[in-house]
């Protein structure tokens, strides 16, 4: 993972957002940087805000395994 974004999220805490590269080549070079963001109350709603603030081609949004509708054995996962 590489750091976390300096942007302004308004209620998004740090701890909610992580930064990956995906596609890079063997030595971890180029590549695309993908936000994964844990959702919470403070994001449910503002999806389509929060990943156009991070700015990334892809944001995952990872919704609580105890969500009503979540798989018992996994996340609920989102791609916007």
């Amino acid at each position: 993972m590489t750091s976390r974004p300096a942007v302004a999220l308004d209620g998004v805490r740090p701890d909610e957002v992580h930064v990956v590269r995906v596609f890079v080549d063997a030595d971890g070079r180029h590549g695309n940087e993908l936000g994964i963001v844990l959702a919470s109350p403070r994001t449910v709603g503002r999806e389509l805000a929060i990943a156009q603030a991070l700015g990334f081609s892809e944001t995952v949004f990872v919704d609580a395994v105890d969500a009503p509708g979540a798989e018992p054995r996994g996340a609920s996962i989102r791609i916007l």
